[in-house]
């Protein structure tokens, strides 16, 4: 398959490297299929690319390569619509956003990828994380890679 993705321009992936995401994103219900697209010179950030709309594309972190504290509590429930039974064989990736000039993460809606089966559904990890937790300069995420 081909997309012709406004950031990247056309990309092709196979249908099987698809994950979908039955209940969509928070407010992206409408969004399902998503293909990862990883950076060959940052490995700190991919792209989570759209596969229904072509123009958009968000950009995910290991959030504990950022907090290395972060740890959630998932439902048995939310891991069995995964298809799994441990919790740490999922992929947990934060959504990368911007904040005024600051860039942040959404730690209270991870989303959880079973690598294997490509199936991800985005929880919420509770109260205690924000929603936009601010990164730093210290932080190897830069404001010109995410526009």
């Amino acid at each position: 398959m081909v997309v012709d993705t406004r950031q990247f321009g056309p990309i092709e992936f196979e249908n099987d490297s698809v994950v979908l995401v039955p209940d969509g994103l928070i407010g992206l219900e409408d969004c399902h299929r998503w293909v990862f697209l990883a950076e060959r010179c940052r490995d700190s950030v991919a792209w989570l690319q759209s596969v229904e709309r072509a123009s958009l594309a968000l950009a995910v972190v290991s959030p504990r390569r950022f907090v290395p504290e972060y740890r959630i509590r998932v439902s048995r429930e939310e891991l069995a619509s995964l298809g799994l039974e441990d919790a740490r064989l999922a992929k947990v990736l934060a959504i990368v956003g911007k904040h005024g000039e600051k860039m942040t993460l959404n730690l209270r809606a991870p989303l959880l990828v079973h690598p294997d089966v490509g199936l991800g559904r985005q929880v919420i990890a509770g109260e205690e994380w924000p929603v936009q937790y601010e990164l730093t300069s210290a932080h190897s995420v830069t404001k010109q890679y995410i526009a």
